[in-house]
């Protein structure tokens, strides 16, 4: 947070976009966590459904290794600091901003994918990303206030 010129608390534009940068890295390492651990699931239950041997069982024991290194719980947790701090900011946005930003940091669609989807261009939608993350940064400033 940055000191306004009657030294207030602001939230910097910067910061929120970290921020939102942040969530979408988030996202997308729990959905290849979860694509790796029901990989990892599925193994297992094959491997289990094999007759047994001392290969099998050393498999099966390094898939459980491999199951249990992913911090899932982590990932998880992370995410969800960084949902709670935004959520109720980024729902109380207009439809169209709303979609924007959850295209452009959760699902991690690019400013060009938007604007095929939305009838903007590239840049258009640049522009408009710049303006919600400074609409969150005041929002946020109001909440805290």
């Amino acid at each position: 947070m940055g000191l306004s010129h009657r030294g207030t608390k602001m939230t910097s534009a910067h910061k929120i976009r970290q921020d939102l940068r942040q969530l979408k890295i988030n996202t997308h390492a729990i959905n290849v966590l979860q694509k790796a651990y029901e990989t990892h699931k599925r193994r297992i239950k094959m491997l289990e459904g094999l007759e047994e041997n001392s290969y099998r069982a050393r498999v099966i024991k390094r898939e459980r290794a491999k199951l249990a290194s992913l911090r899932f719980e982590e990932q998880i947790e992370a995410l969800t600091d960084l949902e709670l701090k935004y959520m109720h900011l980024i729902e109380s946005l207009p439809a169209l901003d709303k979609s924007i930003i959850v295209d452009c940091f959760i699902n991690g669609k690019s400013y060009w994918q938007i604007g095929l989807d939305l009838g903007f261009s590239e840049e258009g939608i640049r522009k408009k990303v710049g303006v919600i993350i400074k609409k969150l940064a005041v929002n946020m400033d109001n909440l805290v206030i």
